[in-house]
């Protein structure tokens, strides 16, 4: 499962990376680790 996770990176659909950039569907990821920085972040 490693060699999977290590070298198949490279291995990706380029018409959904075209929706993903397009759409900027990538914002919702960004809102998400956003929002987990601050929680921890008022986290005593």
């Amino acid at each position: 499962m490693r060699n999977v996770l290590v070298h198949d990176y490279l291995n990706f659909d380029e018409q959904l990376l075209d929706t993903v950039i397009r759409q900027q569907l990538y914002a919702v990821i960004f809102d998400f680790c956003s929002q987990g920085l601050v929680a921890l972040d008022q986290t005593p």
